[in-house]
């Protein structure tokens, strides 16, 4: 409930801010960029705030999905986009706090050029196994994991995110190699694991 309360808030402040350009008479929809594909967390995340911006502002706002490169297309079209307030993006932390120490070139500066407005959600991060693997904990999944090498992958919503590197890190951690698994977003990859595709 308080989590709630919390991004209805923020959705209030983010209304504020793009409020000022709609009072210069703007009646072109408002576009929230989400760089996963559709059904994830950050989508669902979106198409809430999309919503209650619709309300506040009196004026079309659209989810415009842009999977692919781990949000790197749609931060690329924010880039490109005038800067008049009519764009936004809805990304996690992972462009503007692991992108610049993990790749060698970014299309974009993500401290020069993008504004934050403020944080809309918080949600944690879990691990899940699919039909393959009878484990009820992380110790069982480990030791299935140590015994079934070629087997052990793990899917996460794209390459460079918290999730792939929280993979490598528990693979480090316990001497067993995980291979990375990514997708355009989180809701493909539950299809997946819950089809049996990757343990």
């Amino acid at each position: 409930m308080v989590r709630s309360t919390i991004a209805l808030s923020l959705a209030g402040l983010l209304a504020l801010s793009v409020s000022s350009v709609h009072a210069q008479g703007s009646t072109a929809p408002v576009r929230i960029l989400v760089g996963f594909a559709a059904g994830g967390a950050v989508d669902s995340v979106g198409r809430a705030l999309a919503e209650r911006l619709r309300v506040t502002l009196k004026q079309p706002v659209i989810v415009e999905n842009r999977p692919g490169a781990n949000q790197r297309l749609a931060l690329s079209e924010l880039k490109r986009s005038a800067p008049d307030g009519q764009t936004l993006v809805l990304s996690n932390s992972a462009p503007f706090t692991v992108f610049p120490h993990a790749y060698k070139k970014l299309e974009f500066d993500p401290a020069k050029d993008f504004t934050p407005i403020g944080r809309v959600a918080t949600y944690e991060l879990c691990l899940a196994v699919g039909p393959k693997v009878p484990a009820g904990g992380i110790k069982e999944v480990l030791m299935w994991a140590k015994a079934h090498p070629s087997e052990a992958s793990y899917g996460t919503s794209g390459p460079g995110n918290i999730s792939h590197f929280l993979g490598g890190m528990i693979g480090n951690a316990t001497g067993v190699q995980l291979q990375h698994v990514p997708y355009k977003g989180g809701s493909p990859a539950l299809v997946d694991l819950a089809g049996g595709r990757f343990p």
